[in-house]
């Protein structure tokens, strides 16, 4: 017993510890990639709309409920602290609705301050960087002119 003990003291034991930390040599060859997917597309923006406002639970998961489908990427830079920044990236530009129209969605962007070495990995300088935190549903950016246009020919009565 005391030596189990001395040896779970010291890390003598790889065996007690191999269930809880993963093989090095896994973690030798895992390359992390910029705007690597972290999670899958929810939906698919070309499908027709369907009302699901009766299926909807307040347990079901955020990306399940919301009107524009997201899904999460990986933001690495390994010049950078931190190196890894999970982000949100909207997986539609629009979303048609049941009525036939349409909602745009657009990244919702938080200025998050980093730190970024130069090449020589020496110093580092104090930036900025916008990161997308959700996916938001926003009206159109255009602007109607007004103008009704009518079918019926001029002087007619409507």
């Amino acid at each position: 017993m005391h030596e189990t003990f001395s040896r779970l003291i010291n890390r003598k034991d790889e065996e007690m510890f191999s269930f809880f930390q993963p093989d090095t040599q896994i973690l030798l060859e895992y390359q992390p990639k910029h705007r690597h997917a972290l999670t899958q597309k929810t939906r698919d923006c070309s499908a027709p709309p369907v009302d699901k406002s009766s299926e909807i639970l307040p347990d079901q998961p955020l990306s399940e409920r919301t009107i524009c489908p997201y899904h999460h990427v990986l933001n690495y830079d390994e010049k950078r602290i931190p190196a890894a920044i999970s982000e949100v990236e909207c997986s539609c530009k629009e979303v048609k609705t049941p009525g036939g129209g349409s909602i745009h969605c657009e990244p919702m962007i938080y200025n998050m301050r980093v730190m970024v070495f130069d090449e020589s990995c020496e110093k580092y300088v104090e930036r900025v960087e916008k990161v997308a935190l959700a996916c938001v549903s926003v009206f159109s950016n255009h602007v109607s002119s007004g103008t009704v246009t009518h079918n019926k020919a001029p002087g007619a009565p409507i």
